[in-house]
């Protein structure tokens, strides 16, 4: 089998909300994010079989990674390189890719695109489900995390209590300030406080700055105020700040997390190196599920553990990060990102026409679908750019 093809379109704009009772703009420290138009893949082979990957849009974050960049990328230089190619030989391809070009998001993220549509063909030439072909499925059920953006306090803690008493999600994420665009830190604490007592004791609570402070001496103060009401905190510091990351891990007993600080596999190892231990692994970001496998693998060793997700990506890419999650060894994994994903898009705004995982609020968990491949099917009308 070769690839024969590597078609490209942007699709969207879709709505973006932070909606699961009511409609709001989802805010994050860095802005808000109203609307996400991916770069959509079509890997086609001489065998008749395709498959389909997606490129994350994140203008708010990420160096700015805007879909007309990636699909460039893809069109101009990753897809031309891969042409005539064994699907199956992810290694030899990676290589190629990274000896054709190097070093950015915008780069990352078209890779992970082209080696999630690798996934699908392979998963269908051989009725597999991906899972299967990354060695297999430790669980078929994860606990699934929601997430809420910025809010007022009281607002964000009703909405942490609506979550509480009408599901059984037991994994929250909420978003806060912290002081890097002039934020007063007080607003955190108010939102700690709000989140917990709509939450209850019972929830998992993940504080998340994204990056909102500066350094440890300006986070220090308010982190040790929240930790009788937060579990773990998320990228508290620049994602460069790995030495102040550790620190924070050694003196606080509430957990941190690495995102943007193990954006790669060498981050992963840097942050492994100055204490951290959990982290949060977004295949997007490290530049596709062969990368991510090497940062969860760092992770394991070290005895740590993760939670697999995305950034802001439809349905496709959840599902591929999905079988990823599923093979995490148990005692690793923390939980799943991305179930709040599925509320973010407003009705219909979507790429996705059937397939992928679910989201089984009564019990708090996604659910890994069957397969073969990713098992998604994308809307007739994003198949129909692919020919544009």
């Amino acid at each position: 089998m070769k690839i024969k093809s590597v078609k490209t379109c942007i699709a969207g704009p879709y709505k973006v909300e932070n909606r699961f009772w009511d409609s709001r703009d989802f805010r994050i420290t860095w802005g808000n994010i109203l609307n996400y138009r991916p770069v959509m893949v079509k890997i086609e082979t001489d065998e008749g079989i395709f498959g389909v990957g997606e490129a994350c849009e994140f203008h708010v974050m990420e160096a700015a990674v805007m879909p007309e960049a990636v699909k460039l990328m893809l069109d101009k230089y990753l897809g031309p390189a891969i042409i005539g190619m064994d699907p199956f030989n992810v290694n030899k391809i990676r290589a190629k890719m990274d000896n054709t070009i190097c070093g950015n998001f915008t780069e990352k993220t078209s890779k992970a695109a082209i080696e999630m549509a690798l996934y699908d063909i392979m998963g269908k030439a051989k009725g597999v489900r991906v899972a299967e072909l990354l060695g297999g499925a430790v669980r078929e059920k994860m606990p699934a995390l929601l997430a809420i953006g910025l809010m007022e306090p009281e607002e964000m803690g009703r909405y942490a209590e609506k979550i509480r008493k009408e599901t059984g999600i037991r994994f929250l994420k909420y978003k806060a300030g912290g002081n890097r665009w002039g934020s007063d830190p007080k607003y955190d604490l108010a939102i700690a406080e709000a989140i917990r007592e709509g939450a209850g004791d019972d929830m998992v609570i993940i504080q998340d700055f994204n990056q909102g402070y500066m350094s440890f001496n300006s986070a220090i103060r308010l982190l040790r105020k929240c930790e009788a009401y937060s579990d773990y905190y998320e990228q508290p510091l620049q994602e460069y700040d790995y030495e102040g990351m550790g620190r924070l891990a050694k003196t606080l007993s509430t957990q941190i997390i690495a995102d943007e600080s193990g954006h790669w596999p060498r981050g992963v190892m840097s942050a492994l190196k100055a204490g951290v231990r959990f982290f949060n692994v977004k295949p997007t970001r490290q530049g596709g599920i062969h990368e991510a496998l090497k940062s969860i693998h760092s992770i394991e060793l070290f005895g740590g553990a993760c939670s697999v997700g995305g950034v802001m990506e439809s349905l496709l890419s959840l599902t591929a990060f999905s079988q990823l999650g599923s093979t995490v060894r148990d005692g690793a994994f923390i939980c799943m990102e991305g179930g709040d994903q599925l509320f973010r898009f407003a009705e219909g705004h979507t790429p996705v026409k059937s397939g992928g995982i679910k989201l089984n609020l009564q019990e708090g968990v996604t659910v890994l679908p069957k397969g073969p491949g990713l098992g998604v099917e994308l809307k007739d009308e994003v198949m129909e750019k692919f020919e544009e």
